[in-house]
């Protein structure tokens, strides 16, 4: 078709927005076949608004497809949908991920999850040196509630470097910590 990528990947989030059964098969197609990672992406994205069988297959295959950015909308797909079940295979890929931004991706979707198995794996991330990924986990440990993140939480604070120290203090009303 003559749509620019930008269009195309913004007619992918308004499908997964609309929430219409019938565009399933058209977003599993988009994110098999256009020719622009970002609009694939967005498409597998989209796919986290539904709950079947067979998008669960499709992310499930996506998540593992090698692709750093469609992995990455996979995981986010999944934290979406939020089988408790999933969070093993996302805990796993976070455990081999080297890539900042897939380890974000999967965090989050963890972080979503608010799965307490996935916090000791989440922890040592907090000391990361990628800013995205340490606000990342800053949320999700916050999200899971985890009550041993809040010493590491108040260090983040007490550096009042902005993004990280909201992040922190976010997580740290989420555990139900006093603050600083």
């Amino acid at each position: 078709s003559n749509m620019g990528e930008y269009d195309r990947e913004s007619a992918a989030e308004a499908l997964g927005n609309l929430r219409l059964e019938s565009s399933i098969p058209a977003l599993i197609t988009v994110s098999e076949k256009d020719p622009k990672p970002r609009v694939r992406a967005a498409a597998v994205g989209a796919l986290g608004s539904f709950n079947g069988p067979k998008v669960h297959e499709f992310l499930l295959k996506a998540l593992d497809s090698g692709d750093s950015e469609i992995s990455g909308a996979a995981a986010s797909a999944l934290g979406s949908i939020g089988r408790a079940e999933d969070s093993i295979v996302l805990v796993s890929m976070l455990k081999k991920s080297s890539n900042k931004k897939l380890q974000k991706s999967l965090v989050e979707a963890l972080g979503e999850m608010c799965d307490p198995a996935a916090a000791d794996l989440i922890l040592p991330l907090l000391d990361d040196k990628d800013k995205d990924l340490q606000d990342e986990c800053c949320w999700a440990l916050g999200h899971i509630g985890e009550p041993r993140a809040v010493e590491a939480l108040g260090k983040i604070l007490c550096a009042k470097d902005g993004n990280a120290s909201f992040a922190a203090s976010f997580a740290l009303a989420e555990i139900g910590a006093p603050r600083a």
